[in-house]
């Protein structure tokens, strides 16, 4: 279990997340909603991996998910790069021209130094938010399967409920992920904080698996929409220079995601 946390945190959304902050800015938040899209289509193959575990057991389950891990991930992520310095291509995909008609080049990547930025009143008062928000959703996702079981769902039946959350975090993924680069990011912050809260609310009382969807239908966009917002919001106050290093700090996200992708094997 260390040697896949290591794994899960050092090849996980927050490495891709880091060079995508390098090459967008007017279109940062939907570029990384886009990015973090993968993560969410994840969970739709736990009903796949659920069916594997009922016929072959855990351990070959296991084993034919690393095989894919080791193809589709190990060849895809070796395409990943961060911007290098004096690169022809315009940030965002697009030459931005001034007022004159002349092209703009594009901005030198700059940052605040990690010390810094985390004696900052944002950056202190929004790790505050996503701790305490973190703290709500891993505690959803560790237990999402299990609660249902105790309602008297099958395991394989409560496999389509993180399914049925993968699918509502999208739209909160990519829907505010798209507002991000139009709206204010704090005030996408605190609603995802307000539908997480009132859906874990909600669940906290209920005694039906009819009542159960209703509260996920409610978190899941708002769990959904910190992925690309945060990410976006920190590289809009502190710069790409040192995205990595600060974006680390708070990658609690992907970790409570692999979480719930993991629960139902295990």
């Amino acid at each position: 279990m260390v040697i896949i946390a290591i794994g899960s945190s050092g090849a996980g959304g927050q490495t891709a997340l880091s060079a995508v902050a390098t090459w967008f800015q007017r279109r940062r938040s939907m570029a990384m909603s886009l990015t973090t899209v993968g993560g969410a289509m994840g969970g739709l193959l736990v009903v796949g991996i659920a069916s594997m575990v009922e016929a072959f057991g855990w351990r070959i389950a296991l084993r034919l998910v690393v095989i894919a891990m080791m193809i589709v991930g190990v060849g895809c992520g070796s395409l990943v790069r961060s911007r290098p310095r004096h690169h022809p291509q315009p940030l965002d995909g697009r030459a931005h021209t001034s007022a004159d008609g002349h092209v703009v080049a594009a901005h030198v990547s700059w940052g605040i130094p990690p010390l810094r930025a985390m004696r900052t009143r944002a950056f202190i008062f929004s790790s505050m938010a996503m701790i305490l928000m973190s703290f709500a959703t891993t505690a959803f996702l560790v237990h999402q399967v299990p609660y249902l079981e105790r309602l008297g769902v099958s395991k394989a039946d409560a496999s389509w409920s993180v399914a049925l959350l993968t699918v509502a975090s999208l739209g909160g993924r990519v829907g505010l992920g798209m507002l991000g680069d139009r709206v204010p990011k704090t005030v996408l912050i605190a609603l995802c904080g307000l539908l997480v809260a009132t859906g874990v609310i909600l669940l906290s009382q209920a005694s039906t698996l009819s009542q159960a969807v209703v509260a996920t239908l409610i978190i899941a966009p708002g769990m959904g929409g910190t992925m690309p917002i945060r990410p976006a919001m920190m590289a809009d106050y502190f710069g790409t220079k040192y995205f990595g290093s600060l974006n680390g700090t708070r990658s609690e996200e992907h970790t409570s995601e692999l979480q719930s992708h993991l629960n139902l094997v295990c």
